[in-house]
């Protein structure tokens, strides 16, 4: 192979992954369910205006991009500042380049070089679904039959 040749899929393959070049760690992109007890109550307003009851908790999803699903892990809860994480309910998986672009829609990344698996971090946070009791099933009711 010519040195031409060889320069310049070198160079297109560093631009593409930087990271393996280089020999720094292989990052992943995650999708997290995010369930959160909150330390106190939030009121919460109807669309009137008027009080709408009291939410202890809410549920929100996270795109991140980390070594593991432990680092990913990590990065999620320095960003949950008003309450704790509610570990037996929450969910993470690692997705795919265009699931992620799914996931962020047609709004920019909050943080494109993290979106692009160039470092870690958050780049997509939705927004918040609150809740007024820990059973995230509500609204779901049992059978009255038993079965």
């Amino acid at each position: 192979m010519n040195q031409r040749l060889f320069t310049r899929l070198v160079s297109k393959v560093t631009r593409k992954q930087p990271e393996a070049i280089a020999g720094a760690p292989i990052l992943k992109r995650y999708c997290a369910l995010v369930p959160v007890d909150l330390f106190s109550p939030e009121h919460v307003v109807g669309p009137d205006g008027s009080p709408a009851g009291e939410a202890i908790g809410y549920i929100r999803n996270v795109g991140v991009t980390a070594e593991s699903e432990s680092a990913a892990w990590r990065l999620i809860e320095q960003e949950v500042s008003e309450g704790s994480i509610y570990w037996p309910h929450s969910e993470i998986e690692e997705i795919s380049r265009s699931r992620a672009r799914r996931l962020v829609g047609k709004g920019p990344p909050l943080d494109r070089r993290a979106f692009r698996a160039e470092t870690a971090g958050i780049w997509y946070r939705s927004g918040r679904a609150l809740f007024e009791t820990r059973d995230l099933r509500q609204g779901v009711t049992e059978p009255e039959d038993g079965r």
